[in-house]
């Protein structure tokens, strides 16, 4: 089992243990920003922010940087990773993610209907992932070029319920008397756990 721990007055996680009590530490500033993450074996990530809150590099355990870009919105428009690789980003006039192209200019595109829900995302291959959606507006299922489809449930309370991939193998959630996820149990029967004020 999986746990992630979370700090008592800001609710921000503190800490991810594994099955095998490995823990991860994550350490936030006093805006609640992720500052730093501390792997098992002491590897340590650094996040940077600008003003806007915006996380504008990222450097990792080996000192590689990568940076991170934004338009006047407040989207992300580039990123370049420690080897110099660039990814871009384009939106619609609704601030919704377009399209994004990697170094090798594959691009994939998302698109939208009149509700401004995804209605379909085009792969760099061209292959075409198709959202459905029931009259609450929720995600009800996907399909994609091959007809694999991925179906969500949800429970009465309108909270999602469990993910159901092609092969019928399904990821479940459970809450709190907060609304919160308490436990998401996977298909392998690996369960994360979340602890809340602890």
């Amino acid at each position: 089992m999986t746990r992630i721990y979370y700090d008592q007055e800001k609710q921000v996680p503190k800490k991810i243990r594994d099955g095998l009590d490995n823990s991860t530490i994550l350490i936030h500033n006093d805006n609640n920003e992720l500052i730093s993450t501390i792997a098992p074996n002491g590897a340590i990530t650094h996040y940077e922010y600008n003003k806007q809150g915006e996380v504008v590099s990222i450097r990792n355990p080996l000192n590689g940087k990568t940076t991170l870009e934004y338009d006047t919105h407040g989207n992300l428009v580039k990123k370049r990773d420690a080897n110099n690789n660039t990814t871009t980003y384009s939106y619609t006039r609704e601030q919704a993610l377009k399209s994004r192209s990697n170094a090798l200019n594959q691009t994939s595109i998302l698109n939208y209907d009149e509700k401004g829900r995804v209605k379909s995302y085009i792969n760099p291959n061209h292959q075409s992932t198709q959202y459905f959606y029931d009259k609450l507006d929720r995600i009800k299922s996907t399909k994609d070029a091959i007809s694999n489809s991925i179906e969500y449930k949800y429970n009465n309370k309108a909270q999602l319920q469990a993910i159901i991939d092609p092969t019928k193998n399904q990821t479940q959630y459970s809450y709190d008397k907060q609304g919160r996820v308490e436990q998401e149990e996977l298909p392998n029967s690996k369960v994360v756990e979340k602890v809340y004020n602890k």
